[in-house]
Order: structure tokens, then C-alpha cells, then sequence
């Protein structure tokens, strides 16, 4: 098991967009961004969709915990922390995170699934309602996809589904999903 300690919470926001951790544990009193503020940016990324926040604070009144879990975190834990219950919280974070990547993404190819596509496509549909802005979508659907897998090569396969991905990543960022190719016209 790898860790990353960032100083701030903006830096924490950062590194959990670009390296997609398992887990994310931020103090809800962070310089320049608040644990509560670097959740809330987290649950907003559909990249980060499988992350599992465990917040952890030195406050320890019902109504911050309550707080923290309303605005997105996954658990919360007052200091001080016993050693052994922090371990037993992030065992269970980690299985949640592996089911809601089960959840979230085709075992195949790694790319978002059909009902994260949904989800996401029901989210862009109502901010384009909202904002009035323009709303583009590129779907791209192989028929029989298993057996063009099973014909040619895995690695072949895999590779062209990452350069599908790689392409939406690099040209529909800011506001994508980038496995699925939503993106939303800026000048629209």
C-alpha cells in the first residue's frame, strides 16, 4: 500500500483528481481548503466517483459528524484515533471502494459503464436545463464486443480502449466524464 501527504486541501483535491487514489483522508481543519470544501470538490468529479473519504476531525459533536457524512464523506472519526479502529475503517473503505468500482466500471475494458453513462448523461441533461448551455455527446457502442475481445489479441483490444480514453480525457477536460465522451460545448 502506497501514501501520498499533501499540505494543503487544494493540493489533496489535486492529487486525487490526477492519481485517483483508493482512499482519501483529509482533516476537516486543513490550511487554505477545509476537509469539508476538498470532499464536496471530490464527490463533484466523476472521475473520482469510487474514492472513499474518510474524514477525519478534531471535532466531535454529533452535528459536525452528521455534517461531514451529508456533504459526501464515507466515514467520519474524531481524534483521537485509536490505532486499530482506524485499521478496521480502512479495511471496510477499501472493499467499498472495489464495489463501487465493480459498480461503476466495465471489468472489460475499465471504461464507465452503462449505468454510470446514465447517471452522468441524467446530471449534464439537468445542468443543461439549468444553465442553458449546449449539450454534446459522443457514444460510440461495439456490438458483440466479447467476441471481437476474444478474436484478437486482449492487449490489442485494451490498447484501442485506452486511446478512446486517453482522446476524451485530453480533448473534453474540464467538463467531461471522460470515459464516456460527454462533454459540454463551452461556447455554447
Amino acid at each position: 500500500m502506497r501514501f501520498l501527504e499533501t499540505e494543503n486541501g487544494n493540493f489533496g483535491v489535486k492529487a486525487a483528481k490526477e492519481l485517483g487514489p483508493d482512499l482519501v483522508i483529509p482533516d476537516v481543519m486543513m490550511p487554505e481548503m477545509d476537509g469539508l470544501d476538498a470532499c464536496r470538490l471530490i464527490r463533484v468529479e466523476p472521475a473520482c466517483a469510487a474514492i472513499y473519504v474518510f474524514m477525519l476531525s478534531a471535532k466531535n459533536e454529533t452535528i459536525d459528524k452528521v455534517f461531514g457524512l451529508d456533504i459526501g464523506a464515507d466515514s467520519y472519526m474524531a481524534k483521537p484515533i485509536e490505532a486499530d479502529e482506524l485499521k478496521a475503517q480502512i479495511r471496510a473503505g477499501l472493499c467499498t471502494v472495489e464495489n463501487r468500482r465493480q459498480a461503476i466500471y466495465d471489468a472489460l475494458t475499465g471504461l464507465f459503464n452503462r449505468r454510470s453513462f446514465d447517471d452522468l448523461m441524467a446530471r449534464e441533461m439537468a445542468s443543461k436545463e439549468r444553465y442553458e448551455h449546449a449539450l454534446s455527446l459522443v457514444m460510440i457502442e461495439l456490438d458483440h464486443f466479447k467476441a471481437v475481445n476474444d478474436t484478437q489479441a486482449t492487449t490489442r483490444v485494451m490498447h484501442c480502449c485506452g486511446i478512446w480514453r486517453t482522446y476524451f480525457e485530453t480533448f473534453a477536460v474540464p467538463v467531461t466524464c471522460p470515459a464516456v465522451g460527454v462533454a459540454r460545448n463551452s461556447s455554447g
